[in-house]
């Protein structure tokens, strides 16, 4: 609730004093910090958990996507959108797919955009493609 208000530091506070941590809380902070800004922290707290043996789930990739989007992070973003499926098995599906375009899109690369709505199944999905043609 407080990283969605804004108030990344409670979050921080909050997460920090809980006794058991679930990757419900995880994904909450990691998107808070993302989404504020705080791309370096929110990549640290997802390297802390995976050290700490928590798989990433979807959730999880949407807000490492969404945080590297917002810092124009791309190959950092274009890494973990391959590492979902390579390394932990998680089919990316429309919402990885768009965050993942509209980063290509925001740093000037149309190419490789383009390239990855051909591959996809759904690339030419309205969602998709408004991403890519507000990047163009």
């Amino acid at each position: 609730m407080y990283a969605k208000c804004g108030c990344i530091g409670y979050a921080q506070t909050v997460f920090n004093k809980m006794g058991c941590r679930n990757p419900v809380s995880w994904n909450s902070i990691i998107a808070g910090f993302g989404n504020h800004g705080h791309e370096a922290k929110a990549l640290e707290l997802f390297e802390q958990m995976k050290e700490l043996g928590l798989k990433p789930d979807s959730v999880t990739f949407i807000a490492l996507l969404t945080g590297c989007n917002h810092a124009g992070l791309v190959d950092e973003g274009l890494a973990y959108f391959t590492s979902m499926n390579e390394i932990y098995g998680i089919a990316p599906d429309i919402e990885h797919f768009s965050c993942l375009i509209d980063l290509l899109g925001r740093a000037g690369r149309l190419k490789e955009a383009e390239e990855y709505i051909e591959k996809f199944p759904f690339g030419h999905d309205p969602v998709v493609l408004v991403s890519f043609l507000s990047a163009c």
